[in-house]
C-alpha cells in the first residue's frame, strides 16, 4: 500500500511537471506565466497562498493566487515573508498594500478566510550557473507544518522551470 501510494504521488508530480513546462513553454508576457505557475502548483502543494515576484528594475512584480480571502494578520505574515526573501536576494520588495485584492470576508459557501501562514516555502527563481536571482516563488499553508519534502521538491523543480520561462520573457527581443 505504501509504495502504491508513492508511486501515485511522484506520478501526480511528474503530471504537474509536465503541464507546468508545457503552460510556460507558450506564455507572452509574465502576468501569463506568473497565472499559469501559480494555477498549476498551487493544487498540487496543497498550498492556500501561491506567490510569484519576479524583479522588474528597481523593484518587483507580484502574481498571487489564493483559495480563500485573506485575513489582515496573514497579509501582514506574506508582506513580510516575501519582503525578507526578496531583501536577501538584493530585490527590493514591493510596495505595501499589493495583497489587498485578497483581504475580505468569505463569500458565501467559501470556507473561512486565511488567518494567518503557518507553513511557508519560498524557492528562489535562479538562473543556473550565472547566480543570477530574479525572484521567489513562495508557497504558504494556513496549517503549521502541511508542506511536505515532496511538495518543497516540487517546487523546487518547478521554480527552475519558471526561471528558464521569465527568462526568455525579460530578454529583450
Amino acid at each position: 500500500r505504501d509504495l502504491k501510494a508513492k508511486v501515485l504521488e511522484q506520478l501526480g508530480e511528474l503530471q504537474t511537471l509536465y503541464r507546468l513546462s508545457r503552460e510556460l513553454a507558450y506564455a507572452r508576457s509574465l502576468p501569463e506565466l506568473g497565472r499559469a505557475a501559480l494555477h498549476h502548483l498551487q493544487g498540487p502543494v496543497g498550498a492556500d497562498l501561491c506567490v510569484m515576484a519576479v524583479r522588474r528594475g528597481d523593484s518587483s512584480d507580484v502574481y498571487l493566487r489564493s483559495t480563500r480571502p485573506l485575513a489582515p494578520r496573514a497579509i501582514a505574515d506574506l508582506e513580510q515573508r516575501l519582503g525578507s526573501a526578496l531583501a536577501r536576494l538584493g530585490i527590493n520588495p514591493p510596495e505595501p498594500g499589493y495583497a489587498e485584492d485578497l483581504e475580505g470576508q468569505p463569500a458565501d459557501g467559501v470556507q473561512a478566510r486565511v488567518e494567518a501562514l503557518g507553513s511557508c516555502y519560498v524557492a528562489p527563481l535562479q538562473v543556473e550557473g550565472q547566480g543570477l536571482q530574479i525572484g521567489v516563488l513562495l508557497a504558504a499553508t494556513e496549517r503549521e507544518e502541511a508542506l511536505t519534502e515532496n511538495h518543497v521538491r516540487l517546487l523546487h523543480v518547478a521554480s527552475t522551470q519558471i526561471t528558464e520561462a521569465a527568462q526568455r520573457l525579460l530578454q529583450p527581443h
